[in-house]
């Protein structure tokens, strides 16, 4: 069975939930796909290299011809595997990956923002309490920051 003849393409990228002007963490170049290389439990060179930690559900064609979603996939129309990552009901993908139990045709990943250069900063901070309140503020900003860059 050879997936790589037609699984060619990526089906959306929506700017409002996030996933455009990112990267995808390529496994090797001309050395396989992003979604068989994370059924294959491999690894790739960014931060987001943990291609299976970074997967939000799966489309699985069974043995019997049977098409199962899981994750937030499983909703009927759900449109939001990549805003959802622990989805919903049993957690079953790992049977998928390296075995034979069935061909995954779908998969949701967490793609890396752009680095875009150097956009790192430093910030520190007396009391620990502190946090949560400094990382909402800053959140926003950071997003933004890398979004102006790639406009």
């Amino acid at each position: 069975m050879d997936l790589g003849k037609r699984m060619t393409k990526i089906l959306e990228i929506d700017p409002d939930r996030g996933y455009k002007h990112l990267w995808i963490d390529v496994p090797d170049l001309g050395g396989g796909s992003a979604l068989g290389n994370t059924v294959d439990r491999g690894v790739g060179y960014t931060p987001y290299g943990n291609h299976y930690g970074c997967h939000y559900g799966m489309e699985v064609v069974l043995p019997t011809g049977e098409v199962i979603r899981n994750g937030m996939g499983a909703f009927p129309g759900n449109n939001s595997w990549q805003v959802f990552p622990d989805g919903f009901g049993p957690y079953v993908d790992g049977i998928f990956t390296q075995s034979n139990f069935g061909i995954v045709t779908k998969i949701e990943m967490t793609l890396m923002p752009n680095p875009g250069g150097s956009d790192g900063f430093m910030c520190t901070f007396k009391e620990e309490e502190d946090l949560a309140q400094i990382v909402s503020a800053l959140s926003p900003a950071a997003a933004q920051k890398s979004s102006d860059k790639l406009t």
